[in-house]
Order: structure tokens, then C-alpha cells, then sequence
């Protein structure tokens, strides 16, 4: 895969693994096309059949730095929105508003 659509694919996994594990926890059971949460069920079942490749490959390496960065910046992402419900949830709650399920939806 080019470099330049590297990124928007890792987005795209991520975003599919995050709805995926949300349907497990809701549902108790696996999401048909993007499985159970984690990126391996979802590399798995995505990529099935694809041959492996050397981990002497450069561009392998480069692909697989390219989703360890992306990954990295989609935690630091999902960390800085659930801190920001967290907050949203204590200021709602100091004015006596429930906070209610779309804010625990944001909740780990």
C-alpha cells in the first residue's frame, strides 16, 4: 500500500476494531465482518490469505512503523476525548444534571 493512504487505512482499522469492541460489550457476542475488538481479530479476518511478510522487508517495516505511529496517536486521541466526557460528566453533575449513557458509552 503507498505510503500516503497508510494512514487513512490505520484510521479506518482502528476506527472498525473501536466500533467492533463496543458491539461485543453491548451485544456479548463478536462482530461478523471486524471481530472481537482487538486489532489481531480484525488483521485476521481483513487480511485473510495475504502471504507474510518478512520482517527483512523494508517496506514491511515501513508499513508496520507506520501503524505503530498511528496507533500511538489514535490512543493519545481516544485518551484525550474520554478525559474530556470524564470532565463534561463532573461539571454536569456539579449542576445536578445525569450524566447519562452517552457519557459512559466514552468509558473504558
Amino acid at each position: 500500500m503507498p505510503a500516503d493512504r497508510q494512514c487513512i487505512a490505520c484510521q479506518q482499522a482502528f476506527l472498525r476494531t473501536h466500533c467492533a469492541d463496543k458491539f461485543r460489550k453491548r451485544l456479548g457476542r463478536v462482530h461478523p465482518r471486524w471481530g472481537d475488538g482487538s486489532l489481531m481479530a480484525f488483521a485476521l479476518l481483513t487480511y485473510r490469505g495475504k502471504r507474510h511478510q518478512d520482517l527483512g522487508n523494508r517496506a514491511f517495516l515501513s508499513a508496520l512503523h507506520a501503524v505503530l505511529d498511528q496507533l500511538l496517536q489514535w490512543r493519545q486521541i481516544q485518551a484525550a476525548r474520554g478525559e474530556t466526557a470524564r470532565r463534561a460528566g463532573q461539571v454536569s453533575q456539579q449542576q445536578g444534571h445525569p450524566t447519562g449513557p452517552v457519557w459512559r458509552d466514552f468509558e473504558e
